[in-house]
């Protein structure tokens, strides 16, 4: 089994629906929470291209684009994927993941 890199909770804190990130050696495993059950996707693909953009303030808009070789792409938002609270707590987790990637 592939060694665990990281983890990211998608909408822990806002009323969207949740997506759970596992970042592995060989991959990336997103999961979707639905009402009844969940949604898994696999990618295996190699990232071509990663966009960092960050204000000046870690409160303030990061986002991190991904995309993979396959044509898959994955998109963090620290306002979107949290909220007002938490966004300088999840512009830290999208600059590790921009690093680990």
């Amino acid at each position: 089994m592939d060694k665990l890199e990281y983890f990211y909770h998608r909408n822990l804190f806002n009323d969207e629906q949740e997506q759970l990130i596992f970042i592995w050696e060989e991959g990336i495993t997103k999961v979707n929470i639905l009402e009844v059950g969940f949604k898994c996707e696999n990618i295996t693909s190699k990232v071509i291209k990663k966009e960092l953009i960050l204000s000046d303030y870690p409160h303030q808009s990061t986002s991190l684009s991904v995309t993979f070789e396959n044509g898959d792409s994955l998109l963090f938002e620290n306002i979107n994927d949290s909220n007002n609270e938490y966004s300088s707590e999840y512009t830290e987790e999208i600059k590790a993941i921009y690093k680990l990637l």
